[in-house]
């Protein structure tokens, strides 16, 4: 079991750096509810919409056609709740994606943000540039 999870890690991380990956859409999971929160204030739903993941961050569309972009550098303390819940931060404030789809995966985006937090902190480090 951990050898095939070692496996999943290291192809979805080749699919996420990969070189045709750049301006592509990776995956994408809709209807998702955006919710944002700040400090103790409870969590506001913002919109309905898809949730796209680039290899540069995740835009969330609404059904009226609006956009907003979060990119992977500036988030962070992303976790899943119940499962279906992706949470992070971003510019100090919470924002979760409630995938509606009980196929969905919040684990997934999850460990994509992780794989690629890894790499920018690698390149960091290596001195790589990060383009």
């Amino acid at each position: 079991m951990v050898e095939w999870n070692e496996w999943q890690v290291e192809y979805f991380y080749s699919c996420l750096t990969g070189e045709k990956a750049k301006d592509q859409i990776l995956f994408e999971e809709g209807p998702a509810l955006l919710w944002r929160g700040y400090r103790a204030e409870p969590l506001k739903r913002l919109n309905t919409g898809r949730a796209l993941f680039y290899p540069g961050g995740i835009e969330f569309r609404t059904t009226a056609g609006k956009t907003k972009f979060f990119p992977i550098e500036e988030i962070f303390g992303e976790n899943v709740q119940d499962k279906e819940k992706l949470e992070f931060y971003y510019q100090n404030r919470l924002y979760r994606l409630d995938f509606l789809s009980l196929r969905a995966s919040a684990y997934m985006w999850f460990q994509a943000i992780n794989l690629l937090h890894q790499r920018d902190k690698q390149m960091a480090i290596d001195g790589r540039s990060h383009v």
